[in-house]
């Protein structure tokens, strides 16, 4: 299976593109229906400039990764998905991969790091992934090559 990244500017080319505001906005409108908002908060106490922060704290489960993993999904068409997805995550990522998956109907293998914390992985089963365990180099080699070495469905990181 191929591999792509959710670091790509449309989740299917290279993350060395720069990304326009014309990427950011059909992006937006990709991962529209997974109805992911979380508010911008005043921050600073400088009245000669407004800052706000994103609180992406308060999306599910904890990580902006959902938006990534979201819009990764939806730029693909449903064909190729249909064989799943696999990534290796140690914890968010996969979340937010197995949350954007699940609404989707598609099949989500995880490739973990026998050092995984047991709360992100029993997140990521409650999500209903298949959770494949690895010691940390051979982890390492799956997040450095996108390759799984198994028929788990294309590789997205």
């Amino acid at each position: 299976m191929g591999a792509i990244s959710a670091g790509s500017v449309d989740g299917l080319g290279s993350a060395l593109l720069k990304a326009t505001l014309a990427d950011f906005q059909a992006a937006a409108d990709r991962i529209r229906s997974d109805r992911i908002h979380s508010p911008l908060l005043p921050f600073s106490k400088d009245e000669s400039r407004e800052v706000r922060l994103k609180a992406e704290c308060l999306q599910p489960y904890g990580s902006f990764k959902i938006r990534a993993a979201a819009n990764v999904l939806s730029a693909r068409p449903a064909a190729a998905l249909a064989g799943g997805v696999a990534t290796a995550s140690a914890g968010n990522f996969a979340q937010g991969l197995c949350y954007a998956a699940r609404s989707r109907g598609v099949r989500v293998t995880v490739h973990v790091p026998d050092t995984a914390p047991q709360v992100k992985l029993r997140a990521i089963e409650s999500l209903g992934a298949r959770i494949v365990s690895h010691p940390f180099d051979d982890w390492w080699r799956i997040m450095s090559t996108r390759d799984t070495g198994a028929d788990d469905g294309m590789f997205i990181h």
